[in-house]
């Protein structure tokens, strides 16, 4: 990849990384991308309501001193903001067969609070854009009728008079309309990746911009909004052995890369082996899980074959991961690394240009095997880092969408300001901040102390409250509430502390207290991540809870990198920790769980063979129901019987949008549901 230092739209993007379409006609290895960082500004001060203090505010519970974080710089953009390209001029690029050089809109020169990059998709999340939360000046009183049971999964039409909701059905309010062909969808992403690879990244900050690109074997229904179901991409067909250890796919004929060859089989095994058996030197993100193939085959042109060692349940979930692009075997061939500063693939769009810090464009793949798609004319992805950026661009109708997530305040601020123009969609989110307790740390050795600061939580009550200023919401276990493993509520309110009997589970968590040798008044330490939405809200309601059993949390704020190194190393206390998955299934979301010696997240620094046992038989169970036990057994013991972890609250995802934006449903997963091929414009 090379500095365009010929075309340049005038004033502005001198000295930005420009990668043109056509790459594979200069077939070479490259480098990362370089990435400027500089030191933002300290996350600022957030209040919270407390229960029994609804009205009222808490001020946050912070050190004096938290080590500010550092981001990827913003480029500077030209005065001005966006400016759209003239017809005349797209018509004449199209003609010359050049890339179109788009003018876009950029990102301000002051970033958001918190982190820049996006989050991993198995375990460890890498630090996400923090939006901006404008606090709620009062939450109301929250003594009402407790909502029993977990939110399902919805989708909100927005209309002029504050937040009247009406749930949309299908893949939105276009479900019974004929799709219209035609238009540019713009939509905006918050920061960039280290490379275009996606078997070695794990942000979604690659997967929105470049997923269209390609194609995968198999992919999650588009339509599916618990981002459970799989259907084949690829794949036109497959078959499962009785034994479950052989899958067989047939793949779809007269699919052709944009470079004008026939994708077969080996361009299937070349990739899936690139992501199994990475050779020397090569990243595989997702190598892990795949540790039950022992052989991919490609015994003809349209045939490929997986051999397993053991019975894989989430097999065909891990084949549908959205990172799994099919690349053309004859360049992994000739450099196995060319795919990290290049894009060609297979999918329903053309890779028109990448221009670092501004955006990246794409057009229609006027060939695409999937007759009848893509109905757009193209699309365009403007990398805009500060959260306040990202709000105006929509509400200024600069794009039409912003894929990761707003927060409430976000979400009302544009219903406020386009009525009927926007429409916004709403689901719970697989992705939740948990309690970690250091097992190697008094009193956190003691399960009847870990049991206790479980006990101690409303969740119900934090759900209205906590929802109303940050991005969570649903109560829920180990799965996300609504999808095919998940407990029912009836099953939830078993575990300690998802009773709505708060007043009897306090009792229980102040006898284990003294029971256990805790003192009444027992301060400890909370270490949390520099990131206001939604670490720092979260942390606040904890101390608050905490404190009505009769302990004392002291929140440490801390810089990002300084809190997940302290969490490995088992130099903390009590700390806020993270799981989040690209995919709503067992095996991604138990996985940290495992014993220490398994899991390289398990920052709880606990053995539980009996964890790692129940772990191994719901993954090789391949009937549901069967599965389904052994995870409410998993469930019951990791958040119940042992309290080696408490889960807080599942996040919600909020995706106000464009009224015009059709076709695209929501799902649990921001890694899922980006290839655009069903996406079309309303006029």
């Amino acid at each position: 990849m090379a500095a365009d230092r010929t075309q340049r739209p005038p004033g502005g993007d001198r000295g930005r990384q420009v990668l043109r379409r056509a790459p594979w006609r200069q077939l070479r290895g490259g480098g990362r991308l370089p990435v400027r960082l500089h030191r933002g500004a300290r996350p600022r001060s957030l209040q919270v309501p407390v229960q029994g203090q609804e009205s009222g505010q808490l001020q946050s519970l912070r050190g004096p001193d938290p080590r500010r974080a550092v981001r990827e710089a913003e480029p500077r953009g030209r005065p001005g903001g966006a400016q759209e390209v003239h017809p005349r001029v797209r018509a004449a690029a199209a003609r010359r067969g050049s890339a179109l050089h788009l003018h876009a809109a950029v990102a301000s020169d002051h970033p958001a609070s918190g982190q820049g990059p996006g989050m991993d998709d198995h375990a460890e999340p890498l630090p996400e854009p923090a939006a901006r939360c404008g606090v709620a000046d009062r939450v109301m009183a929250t003594n009402r009728a407790r909502r029993r049971g977990s939110e399902t999964v919805r989708g909100l039409v927005v209309g002029v008079a504050g937040l009247m909701l009406a749930v949309l059905g299908g893949t939105g309010a276009g479900a019974q309309e004929r799709p219209r062909y035609g238009g540019e969808l713009v939509f905006v992403v918050p920061t960039e990746p280290a490379s275009y690879d996606g078997h070695r990244e794990g942000t979604f900050a690659l997967v929105h911009p470049v997923a269209p690109i390609y194609n995968t074997l198999l992919r999650f229904d588009p339509t599916d909004r618990t981002g459970t179901r799989v259907v084949g991409d690829l794949a036109e067909s497959w078959t499962i052995a009785r034994d479950g250890r052989t899958y067989t796919f047939r793949l779809r004929r007269g699919v052709k890369f944009h470079d004008g060859s026939d994708l077969t089989s080996k361009d299937v095994k070349a990739s899936y082996d690139k992501i199994i058996f990475p050779p020397s030197g090569v990243i595989s993100f997702r190598k892990g899980q795949y540790t039950a193939v022992e052989a991919v085959e490609a015994p003809d042109a349209a045939t490929v074959v997986f051999r397993l060692k053991w019975p894989s349940a989430s097999l065909i979930t891990a084949l549908a991961s959205p990172f799994n692009w099919i690349y053309r075997a004859d360049i992994l061939a000739k450099d196995v690394h060319w795919y990290e500063t290049h894009v060609m693939g297979t999918g329903p769009f053309i890779f028109v240009e990448h221009v670092k810090g501004a955006y990246w464009a794409a057009r229609k793949n006027p060939n695409y095997w999937d007759k009848g798609k893509p109905y757009l004319d193209g699309y365009r992805a403007l990398v805009v880092k500060d959260a306040n950026a990202q709000v105006a661009a929509v509400r200024a109708e600069r794009a039409h969408i912003q894929f990761r997530g707003f927060t409430p305040s976000e979400r009302d601020s544009l219903v406020q300001a386009l009525g009927a123009k926007i429409a916004v969609q709403e689901s719970p989110w697989d992705c939740v901040l948990l309690v970690g307790m250091n097992h190697e740390k008094k009193p956190w050795d003691d399960k009847r102390a870990r049991r206790a600061l479980t006990l101690a939580l409303d969740r119900h009550q934090g759900s209205q409250a906590l929802s109303r200023i940050a991005i969570v919401k649903s109560v829920g276990g180990v799965q996300v509430p609504g999808t095919p493993f998940a407990a029912p509520p009836e099953e939830l309110e078993k575990l300690a502390g998802y009773s709505h009997d708060v007043a009897k589970s306090r009792a229980e968590a102040r006898r284990l207290l003294t029971e256990a040798g805790v003192p009444e008044g027992f301060s400890f330490s909370l270490k949390n991540r520099n990131v206001p939405m939604p670490y720092e809200p979260i942390a606040v309601w904890l101390v608050d809870q905490w404190r009505q059993v009769g302990l004392q949390a002291r929140h440490e704020f801390i810089e990002s990198t300084k809190w997940e190194a302290d969490l490995r190393n088992g130099e903390y206390e009590v700390a806020v920790d993270t799981q989040c998955s690209y995919a709503v299934d067992p095996d991604l979301d138990l996985y940290k769980f495992q014993s220490m010696g398994i899991s390289h997240n398990n920052y709880g620094r606990y053995t539980d063979t009996v964890l790692d046992e129940l772990y191994q038989k719901q993954s090789r169970a391949l009937d549901p129901d069967e599965r389904k036990k052994y995870v409410r057994e998993f469930e019951r013991r990791l958040l119940d019987e042992e309290a080696h972890y408490a889960y807080t609250l599942q996040w919600h995802r909020i995706i106000p949008h464009s009224a015009k934006v059709r076709g695209w449903t929501i799902t649990p997963s921001h890694f899922v549901n980006n290839q655009l091929d069903t996406v079309w414009l309303a006029e």
